[in-house]
């Protein structure tokens, strides 16, 4: 009887085991199929930004790729990664550290990426978020002016005007790296900028000379060395895999009005400098994301040889922004099209927002000759059953015609707009 439930029970871990394999990639239906890795963050892990969760595999744009394509995909990006070490742990792992691993984990992640035809990244976002972004912002309003970052009229300088201990303040902090040369070469707790911090609003500036912040003796992150670490990315995943196309995308401009961002301080020390519009303080942000996602063109001037492809999201989601326009100006207000890309976090990407970076993802596909025949019918198959399934029983909800609107589309971004603008405002059952 033992022997019985011994064999028995080896039978159904073996079956869980090959459950669990399937269960990473439900579109696997053949040997031919090409083969796609999704890594970084967690923009391309979707599990914050798909509404409802449950529809993850059907929002997030590693799913709308690879089902439409039917690659076989496999996600392996995992929500805090810099580009080394974590947001939760600075000493833990990142991207870095994941493609590094000498041995296989349960998660198959190395045989993945050995056996991939395409790897698909988002990185670089939470090289920024890890440190306070009004302080960035600052720094890149004095960038801008042409304000070095040692002077007197550095904005962290300036914080010290008026302080009882002024000139040692001044002194300690007298630096001329700015962080963005931190953001791209790393540094370490004893070098960065002083702490700073709102309540409500009043401003507060306070001198961290220990490498913690005065006023809640919490650790801040290290940058850790964003140009280096993709340099290391790059020449790990070709040790892998030496003929792989590996697409790096871009960080989008997260900025719409609304933003919670930035705190109270960062708009008023904003407001200051003369950034008292959404335009003026999103356009500062895109200087920022220029700075960062220059990284990666960086990266393809300097290795000519081992060039990756970029997809440009931050323009893409540009061009989504522009596209609405209100008496000459381009809307940036809470109903706009741009906030419609983002979360209700402002910061990872909506439904719509993920459907986005999927189309452009198809154009690089199409553009490689690697894209299926039948991606188009696929999406319209896709949107039209979620229609069927989750709003055939909305009141009032018109499903004839939103299915006939997504059918009558002519490419992937046009599907996307159909099937948005017919779920507009109605919320689905059971959901």
């Amino acid at each position: 009887m033992k022997k019985i439930f011994s064999t028995m029970l080896v039978f159904v871990i073996a079956l869980a085991g090959i459950f669990c394999f399937c269960a990473c990639n439900e579109n696997d239906t053949s040997n031919d199929a090409l083969n796609i890795v999704f890594l970084g963050d967690s923009i391309a892990e979707a599990l914050i930004g798909s509404s409802p969760v449950s529809e993850r595999d059907n929002y997030g744009y590693y799913a709308i790729v690879g089902k439409c394509n039917g690659f076989n995909y496999y996600n392996h990006s995992m929500s805090g990664h810099l580009t080394s070490g974590n947001m939760n742990d600075k000493t833990g792992e990142g991207l870095l550290e994941i493609v590094s691993r000498e041995s296989e984990s349960a998660t198959l992640i190395r045989t993945h990426i050995k056996q991939a035809d395409i790897i698909h990244i988002s990185i670089l976002g939470n090289n920024v978020l890890q440190y306070n972004l009004g302080a960035l912002m600052l720094e890149m309003a004095d960038k801008v002016e042409g304000v070095s970052a040692g002077s007197a009229e550095s904005w962290y300088q300036a914080c010290f005007d008026g302080e009882a201990n002024e000139s040692v303040l001044k002194s300690q902090y007298q630096d001329d790296t700015s962080l963005f040369d931190y953001l791209h070469d790393g540094g370490s707790l004893d070098v960065i900028r002083p702490s700073i911090w709102g309540e409500s609003d009043t401003l507060i500036f306070g001198d961290r000379s220990d490498g913690e912040n005065a006023k809640t003796k919490d650790s801040v992150f290290n940058f850790p060395p964003s140009y280096q670490n993709i340099v290391d990315i790059v020449a790990k995943l070709r040790e892998l895999n030496p003929d792989a196309k590996i697409v790096f995308q871009k960080v989008y401009n997260p900025i719409y009005e609304g933003t919670t961002l930035l705190d109270t301080w960062a708009f008023k020390a904003l407001e200051e400098r003369g950034y008292d519009t959404i335009e003026e303080i999103r356009a500062l942000a895109g200087e920022i994301l220029n700075y960062l996602n220059g990284m990666l063109d960086e990266y393809n001037a300097n290795h000519p040889q081992m060039q990756v492809e970029i997809l440009d999201i931050q323009q893409a989601f540009e061009d989504v922004t522009r596209s609405d326009m209100v008496d000459g100006k381009i809307n940036l207000s809470s109903t706009s099209l741009g906030r419609d890309l983002m979360f209700a976090d402002y910061m990872h990407p909506s439904n719509f927002g993920h459907a986005v970076i999927a189309c452009e993802t198809q154009k690089l596909l199409e553009k490689w000759g690697m894209a299926s025949e039948g991606a188009l019918d696929a999406y319209k198959a896709m949107k039209c059953e979620q229609l069927d399934r989750m709003y055939s029983s909305v009141t009032d909800f018109a499903l004839k015609n939103a299915k006939s609107a997504v059918n009558g589309a002519t490419d992937f971004y046009a599907v996307t707009l159909a099937y948005f603008e017919c779920i507009d405002g109605y919320t689905p059952i059971g959901y």
